[in-house]
């Protein structure tokens, strides 16, 4: 799975890592580039790191973002919450856990693009076409 090849919306972030079970050594700031396509509109995806294709991504609801920027939500590996003008991300698997901080207000300017975009209750996917974007190329139904 990949993100829009066009996305809709794009917010480039600076995040404060807080946490990183893989690498201690690891703090500072991240680059998070947050991403938005109708295409699939549940979808926000979390670019981490600079530019390049082996770039660690994770796709969280739209709706548990905005949620997590006014309480603390999630459940299974994806939490945010709200923290001052902060909003804390933690990305946990069995083996990692990795917490970062965005600008509250940065991720609201751009949930508040999305929304605009495709308003939230009203997202809709075209089902014959997402099918055929995760089929290999010749299979027939």
């Amino acid at each position: 799975m990949n993100p829009p090849l066009h996305p809709d919306v794009t917010v480039f972030a600076k995040a404060t890592i807080r946490e990183n079970t893989l690498d201690a050594r690891d703090h500072g700031d991240l680059r998070v580039d947050l991403v938005y396509g109708k295409t699939d509109p549940w979808a926000v995806w979390f670019l981490l790191g600079h530019d390049c294709e082996d770039r660690p991504a994770w796709v969280v609801c739209r709706d548990l973002v905005a949620a997590g920027c006014a309480a603390p939500t999630g459940d299974g590996d994806v939490h945010l919450r709200p923290e001052g003008a902060d909003v804390v991300v933690t990305f946990e698997t069995s083996d990692a856990r990795f917490v970062f901080a965005l600008n509250r207000a940065l991720v609201q300017r751009f949930l508040k693009a999305t929304f605009r975009v495709v308003r939230q209750g009203r997202e809709v996917v075209d089902v014959d076409e997402a099918i055929a974007r995760m089929r290999p190329t010749g299979w027939v139904l």
